[in-house]
């Protein structure tokens, strides 16, 4: 009797070490910032912004966004509709760790899916209750190896099937599916939690910011990560036609990155700028009237802005609310970032978008990893007038020994009767860096030249020298601190002559 009594008991334990005893897999890495792709390949990301312990179990928070559904019914609706800016994610609007290697998903109705990270193959349990006695069963169907963003790692599989009282299989949509936990990785695919069980919706782990694998969020840094000698060429297009206005011109555009300081806010570049503007004619045709070439150096403060929202997030600007779109296509092996114009949105509170009767008004741009902004179109139609039209484009780019699309070269543009704005570099300044002083020479037709101003690197006048009647000028060490300057010479009605750089040591 003992031994019978000992041989069920071992079985019983056995039975729930299955779960209790199982290997553990990940589930959510709340370190991570990881992000996955639907069908259309559109970015829904696991970013966790806050946490809440209580006892041995821990709640997981990921950020907020824009109530999508709501958004895409109430589009071309006017007034009085509230589009809720912060709404739940796809994991629903918390996730609870439990110390026994559960995890509980709440849907949108406040419903409980259970996820068992532990366990072996063809452990069973009841993951939803659909009520009346029937459940979704969770049964983990498989452990295999297989890649994830490229590397080996073991996936648990998860299979979901209905199931009445009695236990027998009843038809539903989430008969079959799958979700798929890593060892390393945790969720690499998954189901839409916040909709679970009512709309089946499937990702696929698509990447990993911290580790840069696959397809991410990029930020700003990412975004403008510019090193010097890296170059840039755009083909801008400008059509405003709103009366009385009509302009029409198209700039050609080459940035060459002279320097590079990072803070812990922003990143300052000093740029070199080549430019033509080619007046165009009315009709929107290439027909060249006149052309204005600069040739200079400028200091450019990327600030962190939008571009760190993640997708879906909004944001407000002068003419209305924008949401962001990412995706998993690439860009020339970059990862690319997208935003979209919601029209005739604007924010009635922190949480609440609106819906308002302005003018149509859309703004697309592409942000991609190491290139900045690569397009940018702005189509604006105001209320009986005709439309304006900004095309913005990159055309070519050169990152260390990689060059991409086709150069601009300005001796092919057709640069008849062109206006010189701003002159080339027509400076020297020797011996530079410079160590006790420096003799700056450089054009003076006429005389023309009335003052010099000299900036440090982060765009600060330091020092301005006036009352100059020649060609030459002396920079003394003793009047400067370590660093890079950039120095202008400058006509009476503060009209560039010329300009350059120099080093003190």
């Amino acid at each position: 009797m003992f031994n019978i009594r000992f041989s069920c008991f071992f079985i019983g334990v056995l039975l729930l070490g299955t779960i209790a005893k199982g290997q553990d897999y990940r589930v959510l890495i709340p370190s991570y910032e990881t992000c996955y792709s639907d069908s259309v390949g559109s970015l829904y990301c696991i970013h966790i912004d806050s946490f809440k312990a209580f006892g041995f179990d821990t709640s997981y928070y990921n950020y907020r966004h824009v109530d999508m559904d709501s958004l895409a019914n109430t589009i071309g609706v006017i007034g009085g509709t509230c589009v809720d800016a912060k709404y739940v994610s796809w994991l629903g609007s918390e996730v609870i760790k439990k110390i026994d290697g559960e995890y509980i998903f709440i849907n949108e109705e406040n419903d409980s899916i259970k996820i068992q990270s532990k366990g072996t193959v063809n452990a069973k349990w009841r993951a939803f209750e659909l009520g009346g006695g029937n459940f979704i069963e969770s049964e983990i169907t498989n452990i295999d190896t297989a890649k994830v963003l490229g590397i080996i790692d073991s996936i648990k599989t998860l299979t979901f099937n209905a199931r009445d009282s009695l236990n027998n299989l009843i038809p539903n949509a989430i008969n079959g599916q799958t979700i798929r936990l890593s060892k390393s990785y945790g969720l690499t695919s998954a189901l839409n939690f916040k909709k679970f069980p009512d709309q089946i919706i499937s990702y696929e782990l698509a990447g990993i910011y911290e580790t840069k694998q696959g397809a991410y969020a990029i930020k700003n840094t990412d975004i403008f990560d510019f090193d010097p000698g890296d170059e840039f060429h755009y083909k801008i297009r400008r059509y405003y036609l709103s009366a009385p206005l009509h302009v029409n011109y198209t700039l050609y555009l080459k940035k060459t990155i002279l320097n590079k300081i990072a803070t812990p806010d922003s990143i300052i570049y000093i740029d070199s700028i080549q430019s033509l503007k080619k007046h165009l004619a009315s009709d929107h045709t290439d027909s060249f009237v006149y052309a204005n070439y600069r040739d200079t150096t400028v200091i450019n403060l990327v600030k962190t802005n939008k571009v760190d929202l993640l997708p879906f997030e909004a944001f407000h600007s002068f003419s209305g609310a924008y949401v962001v779109i990412e995706d998993s296509s690439i860009y020339n092996g970059r990862v690319q970032k997208k935003f979209i114009p919601v029209n005739g949105y604007y924010y009635t509170s922190i949480n609440c978008l609106n819906i308002d009767d302005i003018p149509t008004l859309g703004i697309w741009e592409n942000f991609v990893e190491g290139l900045g902004d690569v397009y940018l179109n702005v189509h604006f139609v105001p209320a009986g007038f005709s439309y304006d039209l900004i095309l913005d484009s990159l055309v070519y780019f050169k990152k260390g020994i990689e060059t991409w699309g086709d150069s601009i070269v300005f001796s092919n543009i057709d640069t008849t009767s062109f206006i010189l704005e701003y002159p080339s570099s027509t400076y020297s300044l020797f011996p530079n860096p410079v160590v006790e002083f420096s003799i700056l020479r450089f054009n003076n037709p006429a005389n023309a030249a009335t003052k010099c101003k000299v900036y440090d690197i982060l765009g600060r006048l330091v020092k301005e020298y006036s009352d100059i009647n020649s060609s030459e000028l002396t920079i003394y060490r003793q009047d400067y601190e370590t660093g890079i300057y950039l120095i202008r010479v400058l006509a009476k009605n503060d009209r560039l002559l010329s300009y350059g750089k120099f080093i003190i040591q």
